[in-house]
């Protein structure tokens, strides 16, 4: 027979506390228009993340203990995969121990209400996107009623539809290009939709950028806000880039938060002289240690030769897969810090490192010197 699942603690099943987790329901579904405000969005989903992380955590927590544990959840989630899957992402720790802390609770809060505030901003750019669009075609087809109209109720109607070609004629050597710009940025805003409000993106527009996206000429960029002919983007340092929306229809864009695990590449600088055995037993490690960080990383992983130099500088690639995507800028950071530190140790420990060849310098003593 199977075994029975664990007992629930019976102080969770509660009438007040299911009441209570329903009207914390309720906060939580709160439309995000209070955050729309002068100043930076994500201080103000911060201060709205902490106040419910506290407020659930201590709805959620036994008296006789300082953490979280999946039965907790288990009372108001009736699918168990639905609690493996939040757990999952509220577990942070390493190995088999589960310790669900307020701060990881806060944590997934302010990622939640970040990503409903971008997407009630990409739905009310649409909205207003499509507004103007309305508009623009409205006016458009007023202007040819009326020329229709007029050249059927006129007795000449040979020189109204002459005037009107020789208007339309005009108008179109003046406002040709601002045509066609306007509709290729319709059909880039409406038909390829390659990102909404929020989302992290890779491009080139050449505003320049930080290691490690700034390699190629990469701009790391947040997507701001969404209009009709123009995107405003937030990059790394705050400060606001506005792009033409027909410049970036012809650019490859990169978005980030639509892909899945990333790898991350290391380049490494190894002595030229370095054995192989000590390679094999870098790799041995660095598949240990990205078992023990399951929770940041899947095991995939790669150590290989990528060149030789002058036979004295011996080039390694490493790669390594983080479990979720780099939308979260900060927290990619911290785990790229994390892998390279570890190989950094792992390498001063195997004593594996790289120096600059000797380079020869000859003396010479002019004649007739002391």
């Amino acid at each position: 027979t199977a075994p029975s699942p664990p007992p629930k603690p019976a102080a969770v099943f509660g009438k007040d506390r299911k009441r209570d987790f329903d009207a914390f329901l309720v906060l939580a579904n709160r439309t995000l228009v209070q955050f729309d405000v002068a100043g930076d969005y994500r201080v103000e989903t911060g201060k709205e993340a902490k106040r419910l992380a506290n407020k659930l955590y201590h709805w959620l927590k036994p008296p006789n203990r300082d953490y979280l544990v999946p039965n907790d959840f288990s009372a108001y989630l009736e699918d168990q995969e639905d609690v493996k899957k939040l757990v999952g992402m509220l577990n942070r720790r390493s190995g088999d121990i589960v310790a669900i802390s307020e701060l990881d609770l806060r944590r997934v809060i302010d990622q939640i209400l970040q990503d409903r505030y971008g997407l009630a901003k990409s739905m009310q750019s649409i909205e207003t996107a499509l507004g103007r669009i309305e508009a623009i075609f409205t006016a458009f087809l007023v202007f040819l009623c009326s020329v229709i109209t007029l050249a059927l109720v006129s007795p000449t109607a040979e020189k109204v539809v002459y005037s009107f070609t020789q208007v339309l004629g005009a108008l179109a050597f003046v406002f040709g290009t601002s045509a066609k710009q306007l509709f290729e940025s319709i059909i880039f805003l409406l038909v390829i939709h390659p990102f909404d409000v929020g989302d992290r993106v890779y491009m080139i527009l050449g505003t320049g950028s930080i290691p490690p996206f700034g390699e190629q000429g990469m701009d790391n960029l947040v997507v701001s806000e969404m209009h009709v002919l123009s995107t405003v983007f937030e990059r790394w340092d705050g400060v606001k880039v506005y792009a033409p929306n027909y410049l970036l229809a012809n650019r490859p864009i990169f978005n980030v938060r639509r892909s899945g695990p990333i790898n991350d590449i290391l380049r490494i600088a190894v002595d030229y002289g370095t054995p192989a055995d000590r390679l094999a037993e870098l790799r041995r490690r660095l598949d240990g240690w990205l078992k023990k960080e399951s929770a940041d990383f899947t095991g995939y992983s790669r150590v290989n030769v990528e060149y030789l130099e002058n036979c004295n500088r011996m080039g390694l690639f490493v790669i390594v897969q983080h479990r979720t995507n780099w939308q979260d800028y900060e927290q990619q950071l911290a785990r790229r810090t994390k892998i390279l530190t570890f190989i950094k140790s792992t390498l001063d420990d195997l004593a594996v490192g790289y120096l600059p060849p000797v380079q020869r310098v000859a003396a010479f003593v002019a004649d007739g010197a002391a």
